[in-house]
């Protein structure tokens, strides 16, 4: 029988349309399929070294060197509206039309979306939940006879394996076999990060949830639907600092101070001031996760005055040393916060090393790939001490909440083919929640539906929200309102607070603190 570790790490998230927040596994960067390169019209190269593409324009691929501009935008800021309803009037953004207005993946009664994610590889997805999840929206609303300008928006699935190569792979079948309309990026940061330049090099509008800001922020092509994590680096500062009535109380107390650590008091049970806490930050060394690092160490600074303990993590699948000697370190050094910017499969191996050594900091974290309920399942099961409260921002509220998931937990039931509970399924009504956001771009950008225009419609947007007044009813956002004005790329300014509940093995809402963008 596999223990609640292995199976974990066999369904290692790749959340749907997360982002997931996973950087790469070394060793993944290897082409795959063609020998490293695709022939053909808008042929692209794959870098050996990074298995990303080359694309024409950039420096070593045909054309030369040459940069395109970009704007990064959707800083976090104040108060917990969720905005206005609708989509705000078109602009120039951060440029014009990506390339022709063609109209591939539309007809008169569809649209066709191309969506990728690893279901096997390093990072394999729960199978039902994508199955299900991905079209489950489409299913509820035709059930309702509701259409966006008369069409019905058809996802179809590719497994990109976890490796960025074959992710290009997928992602060039079904944008040049299958001709989606738009692609939609389902995990992995680097994965992400390929298919993104893909798609720019053939004009083709890129979705995914917020993740790192490289390189995505300058393709006029690509809009994030979350925050990316350098986004929700500030507003977690804040929760760190300022939050006093989370569950299990203050974030920023004194429980694992230098003498508690050194004399082994169990789990960091302390109650000092926050004047002698720490917080540190462990980050897995990888591009991917550098402008988040980066950001949360200036911002941790403006508002403690105080710099975090930093610790790298060089690999990404931690061997039992490694993560022996990272939480040796940090009961060392007496964190008593610790922000974890890594993959869920680290986590949850530092998890078990800190229940074996009696280290219960309070965990804290951004993004989504480690706040679902497989991970807060294995995360009871094993280290319930040490996991216990964690809090992490979240793009969707917990599945649990009936406010907000009523309507997926009705669609579930009537469209699934499951008679399970639909609580059990957080990562489809992720999906379900992007199925929303995808409606309401569609929606804005009208019946004459065309790449270029969907494109040069969304970088002008400055309010996105799902439609009102329907046959299904007021559908209700689970996502963050949008505001794409001004060239963003990242349109969100709120998500969610979560915290880990044990034994249930469950991610909750911490009550009042849904569509914040500050604390």
């Amino acid at each position: 029988m596999k223990n609640p570790l292995s199976r974990a790490l066999a369904v290692t998230l790749a959340l749907s349309f997360v982002l997931i927040a996973c950087g790469q596994k070394p060793g993944v960067h290897v082409a795959t399929g063609r020998g490293g390169s695709f022939a053909g019209e808008g042929e692209v190269l794959i870098d050996p070294e990074t298995g990303e593409p080359i694309l024409p324009g950039e420096e070593g691929g045909p054309g030369g060197a040459s940069g395109t501009g970009g704007t990064t935008g959707g800083t976090t800021g104040g108060g917990t509206s969720r905005g206005g309803g609708g989509a705000g009037a078109s602009s120039s953004g951060g440029g014009g039309a990506a390339g022709p207005n063609d109209k591939n993946g539309v007809t008169a009664s569809k649209v066709l979306v191309g969506f990728h994610a690893p279901l096997t590889g390093a990072a394999a997805v729960p199978l039902t939940d994508i199955q299900k999840g991905v079209n489950l929206y489409r299913d509820w609303l035709k059930a309702k006879g509701v259409k966006t300008h008369g069409r019905e928006i058809d996802t179809i699935f590719r497994d990109d394996q976890y490796n960025p190569s074959h992710a290009v792979e997928v992602c060039r079948e079904m944008v040049e076999q299958r001709k989606v309309f738009m692609l939609v990026g389902g995990a992995g940061t680097d994965q992400i990060l390929a298919c993104a330049r893909y798609a720019a090099s053939r004009g083709v509008p890129y979705l995914s949830l917020g993740v790192t800001e490289r390189v995505v922020k300058d393709l006029k092509n690509y809009f994030a639907f979350s925050m990316s994590y350098p986004q929700q680096t500030k507003p977690l500062a804040q929760m760190i600092n300022n939050l006093k009535d989370a569950p299990g109380g203050p974030v920023l107390v004194d429980r694992c101070g230098d003498e508690a650590a050194a004399n082994s008091t169990p789990f960091c049970n302390g109650n000092g001031p926050p004047a002698s806490a720490k917080v540190a930050l462990v980050y897995s060394n990888t591009d991917g996760f550098y402008d988040a690092r980066d950001r949360f160490l200036q911002e941790w600074k403006a508002i403690s005055g105080k710099d975090a303990i930093t610790y790298a993590i060089t690999k990404f699948n931690i061997s039992s040393g490694e993560a022996n000697s990272t939480v040796g370190e940090l009961k060392k050094q007496g964190a008593d916060v610790v922000f974890v910017l890594t993959s869920p499969t680290n986590w949850l191996s530092i998890l078990r090393v800190a229940e074996v050594q009696r280290y219960a900091p309070r965990w804290v974290g951004v993004g989504l790939t480690k706040a679902i309920n497989t991970v807060a399942q294995v995360g009871c099961g094993q280290s319930t001490n040490s996991f216990s409260n964690s809090l992490f921002i979240n793009p969707w509220m917990s599945v649990d909440n009936n406010n907000y998931s009523s309507q997926f937990q009705e669609a579930w039931r009537a469209h699934s083919g499951e008679s399970d509970d639909p609580k059990r399924h957080d990562i489809a009504f992720g999906l379900w929640g992007g199925s929303i956001v995808h409606q309401a771009l569609l929606e804005a950008t009208g019946r004459d539906l065309g790449r270029a225009k969907f494109i040069q419609t969304v970088q002008g947007l400055q309010s996105v929200k799902a439609p009102d007044n329907t046959a299904a009813g007021n559908i209700i956002d689970i996502y963050s309102a949008l505001n794409y004005s001004g060239g963003k790329r990242f349109g969100a300014n709120q998500a969610h607070l979560l915290y880990g509940k044990c034994p249930e093995g469950r991610w909750l809402d911490v009550p009042g603190k849904q569509f914040v963008s500050s604390f």
